[in-house]
């Protein structure tokens, strides 16, 4: 998912390490907003259907598929 532990998430290994993550996260309002915010961005960048349909017609283009002249 592209994902970047400290930018977008916060991952960690075991309970223990993962229940203080979310601990940190709850009661630093500032890490809250900007990992929400640089979330929030990379869904719009990578997964909106509209990125989507993006990155599959360079796919296309890069495997030599005829460009479509319009929406079907």
């Amino acid at each position: 998912m592209d994902l970047v532990d400290g930018e977008h998430v916060l991952v960690r290994d075991g309970a223990e390490a993962f229940a203080e993550a979310v601990l940190a996260v709850y009661r630093d309002a500032e890490l809250w907003q900007r990992l929400s915010d640089a979330g929030r961005q990379l869904v719009f960048e990578r997964w909106t259907p509209a990125a989507m349909r993006q990155r599959l017609e360079r796919l296309l283009v890069e495997l030599g598929a005829p460009a479509r002249a319009g929406p079907a």
